[in-house]
Order: C-alpha cells, then sequence, then structure tokens
C-alpha cells in the first residue's frame, strides 16, 4: 500500500462493523480502489458477518447480565462461530445465488467437491427467494440424480414461512419434491424460531415431514464439518 495503510485483520472488521474514523475509513477506500485482492477480502468478511448474523437471528440472549463482567458468546456459540469461520476459510461457505444466474460453475464445483451433500439456507421471508431456493433444490437434483446427491433445505427466522402448512403457497411444490426424490431432499426447521414463535402466540404448523433441529447454526456447522456445501439464497 505504498506505506500509506497497512489494512490488517483488526483494521478489516472495523472497516466492516463501521468503526473506523472518517480519516482511517478514507485511507481504507483509497486501498481498495488499488488492489483487488484486498477487496475480494473485504467482501468475503461482510458476507460471511451477514451470515453469521442471520444465523444467531433466533438465538436467545441471557435473561441478566453477569455484573461486572465482559460480555461473551456461550461457549457453544463461541465455538459454532469459529467453525465458521474456519469452513469459510477452507471454502465450503458458497456465496448465495444471485438473481438470474442459477447455480454458476464455482457452486457446481464445490457440489462435486462436498461429494453431492448441499445445505440451501433460506433466511428471509421472501416470495422471490422461496421460489429461487426451490428451484435450486430441484435443479441439483435432476442434474446430480445419478451421483444421489442429498440436499437439506434450512429454513430459519422469515424463511420458517416457506415450510408453514397453513400461510406457504409453497406447500404443495414442498411436498412434491420430496415425493419424487424420497431419500435425497429433506426440509429442516429451526427449533429456535418455532419457540419464539410459539411464545408470541403464533403456533406453527409445518408441512408433514418436516424435520427439526435445534438452530440453524448448530445444523450447519455440523453439515460443514461433516464435509458438506453451503449455500445461501
Amino acid at each position: 500500500m505504498n506505506g500509506r495503510l497497512d489494512p490488517n485483520r483488526d483494521l478489516l472488521h472495523a472497516f466492516v462493523d463501521e468503526q473506523l474514523d472518517g480519516a482511517s475509513r478514507a485511507r481504507l477506500f483509497q486501498a481498495l480502489q488499488e488492489d483487488e485482492a484486498l477487496r475480494q477480502q473485504v467482501c468475503q468478511l461482510q458476507e460471511t458477518k451477514a451470515w453469521v448474523r442471520s444465523a444467531f437471528a433466533d438465538v436467545q440472549a441471557p435473561e441478566r447480565k453477569p455484573p461486572r463482567r465482559q460480555r461473551r458468546l456461550p461457549w457453544g456459540l463461541a465455538a459454532s462461530v469459529a467453525a465458521l469461520a474456519l469452513a469459510f476459510a477452507g471454502g465450503w461457505l458458497v456465496r448465495g445465488a444471485q438473481p438470474g444466474d442459477g447455480l454458476n460453475a464455482v457452486v457446481l464445483d464445490k457440489v462435486r467437491a462436498s461429494h453431492y451433500r448441499v445445505v440451501l439456507h433460506i433466511t428471509e421471508r421472501d416470495p422471490h427467494k422461496f421460489d429461487r431456493v426451490l428451484d435450486e433444490a430441484q435443479r441439483l437434483l435432476e442434474r446430480y440424480r445419478a451421483q444421489h446427491i442429498q440436499v437439506d433445505v434450512l429454513a430459519n427466522a422469515g424463511g420458517i414461512d416457506l415450510l408453514r402448512e397453513g400461510p406457504s403457497p409453497y406447500a404443495r411444490r414442498v411436498r412434491a419434491l420430496m415425493q419424487r426424490y424420497p431419500g435425497s431432499v429433506h426440509f429442516v426447521a429451526c427449533m429456535n424460531t418455532l419457540h419464539r414463535l410459539q411464545t408470541q402466540g403464533q403456533p406453527v404448523r409445518l408441512i408433514p415431514h418436516t424435520r427439526q433441529d435445534t438452530t440453524a447454526v448448530d445444523f450447519v456447522v455440523r453439515r460443514l464439518r461433516a464435509g458438506w456445501s453451503y449455500i445461501r439464497i
């Protein structure tokens, strides 16, 4: 950077978290204009932080703060964050499909590298994204049927509406995928989301044969450790 800036990891985290002062932020913007690798690093860091925020959206905060002690993530959550960081560094966290591009070559390479085991993750109450996650699941199941592909469609936060028997207009399509590809596709609901909705007086009736798991982040971490690839829609 010609001696003007040393963008170490702490500085990049502060930049993504919008914690830099104006002068430092301006210098980093200048460095980003001159360094494509640095731009990619910042983009990856932004995506990782965005994913972690969505994955922990349903984690309940402790009821009381410990007196005179710095708040920390529970050990299990901290371990999950570390596992996610390692998985991202290893290339298992695949960038979400963009509108209109379907599964690009990079994603397909990751699917093959993971021995045709894929998690598709939906976190938003967005009909367009609901269509996309089902389109991507069907495309994968069709394309790699001979390779006995395994696809898990994970829903948490607003994405849980995809799997609701009543409100979801996609129930028929979800059931059709499970019937057409028995044992190859599973739909998984985050139990944290279900519990939160229930405590708010909004009980959820899931589409039959939908699986439930503790939290979205725990589910993804287990899959990543087992070598699955991950695609956030």
